[in-house]
């Protein structure tokens, strides 16, 4: 039988500099997951770049900059808490799976 065409295909993430152990985690779960930490230091527009990349590869941003979020709109997903276990269950909505890795 030959796969769905209507399936989602999983989520790809990028995550900002302030979220390396969630990306670890979510790279482990099996996530296309980027991190800024990737990106060459000391980019003064490295929030726009960011949000260029989320848009231009089809990633969702996730992020501990409240701002950044509210510029990302749709794309961009705020991270609240500092607990990497916290942050694995808030990422769940926007991996379109009830739980990361089953998607």
């Amino acid at each position: 039988m030959s796969p769905r065409s209507t399936e989602q295909s999983p989520r790809r993430f990028l995550t900002d500099r302030m979220l390396g152990t969630l990306t670890r985690y979510l790279r482990f779960m099996g996530y296309d997951t980027m991190s800024a930490n990737s990106l060459s230091p000391g980019n003064t527009r490295e929030d726009t770049l960011l949000l260029d990349i989320a848009s231009k590869d089809d990633r969702i941003l996730l992020t501990r900059d409240r701002e950044l979020a509210r510029r990302g709109g749709a794309q961009a997903v705020y991270i609240a808490s500092e607990d990497v276990m916290e942050q694995v269950r808030q990422v769940a909505p926007a991996s379109g799976s009830s739980s990361p890795g089953s998607g």
